[in-house]
């Protein structure tokens, strides 16, 4: 079920920079966008999770793929009678981290937009 949350500009709540993607998917629907703390996901339909919920997400790109554990940290209605939702990684090693730099990498090569012209990733996120 959608949740409205408290309006508060996401970029300050957020925890690292973020990547516009385009090529990025996942079961769940089109990744919007991407950083080293979690993702926005827009998807068709009604969501069929909730806030607090940690799901087994694959990402998929051009060419990397990554699996990753994410919180549902908010899910909200669009207009087109999609959701947007917002989840944070859990659990993270450094080999996924690189992944994920991959990912963003290759999403920034094909002309991507970045907030700050960067995506800070940490070494290592347990």
């Amino acid at each position: 079920m959608a949740e409205k949350r408290d309006f508060e500009p996401r970029f300050e709540r957020r925890d690292s920079a973020r990547t516009a993607c385009e090529l990025l998917r996942c079961p769940l629907g089109r990744v919007a966008d991407l950083s080293a703390s979690g993702m926005q996901v827009r998807g068709e339909g009604r969501a069929v999770f909730e806030n607090g919920e940690v799901l087994d997400v694959a990402l998929s790109g051009v060419p990397h793929a990554v699996q990753v554990r994410a919180e549902v940290v908010w899910v909200e209605p669009t207009r087109d009678g999609g959701f947007a939702a917002g989840f944070r990684f859990r659990e993270l090693d450094g080999e996924t981290v690189a992944e994920l730099q991959k990912l963003a990498q290759t999403e920034r090569q094909i002309g991507a937009v970045t907030q700050d012209g960067l995506v800070r990733f940490p070494d290592v996120q347990n």
